[in-house]
This record gives C-alpha cells, sequence and structure tokens, in this order.
C-alpha cells in the first residue's frame, strides 16, 4: 500500500484489486481464442524488432 498527504495527514491509498473469474465453456474457448491471437501478434512484433536491432547493429558495428 502506498501512503498520500492531505491536508497534513498520512491517508492509505489502495493500489490493486483481486478478482477470480469462472468463465463457461464458450468463454473459456473465446478467451483461449483472443489470448492465442495476442500472443502471435507479440511474437510476430518481437521478432520484428529483433530483426531490425540485428540489421541496425551489423550496419553500425562491423565487429560484433
Amino acid at each position: 500500500m502506498r501512503s498520500a498527504r492531505a491536508h497534513g495527514t498520512m491517508r492509505a491509498v489502495q493500489l490493486r484489486y483481486r478478482y477470480r473469474l469462472y468463465p463457461d465453456a464458450a468463454q473459456c474457448q473465446a478467451l483461449a481464442r483472443a489470448f492465442g491471437c495476442a500472443r502471435v501478434v507479440f511474437n510476430d512484433g518481437f521478432r520484428a524488432r529483433q530483426e531490425a536491432w540485428r540489421m541496425s547493429a551489423t550496419r553500425s558495428c562491423p565487429g560484433v
């Protein structure tokens, strides 16, 4: 927990909440599809970024 000053006194500020979800079978399938797509997009972007870094590193630092 973090504290914040308000009018010279210390006040506690709650930073997070905890939730628990119990999806049914159709929701589980939709969530798996959504997270699978997000993982593919992230991995493709990460791979492109790595390749761009490799290309820039090989041009600017020939000895590396």
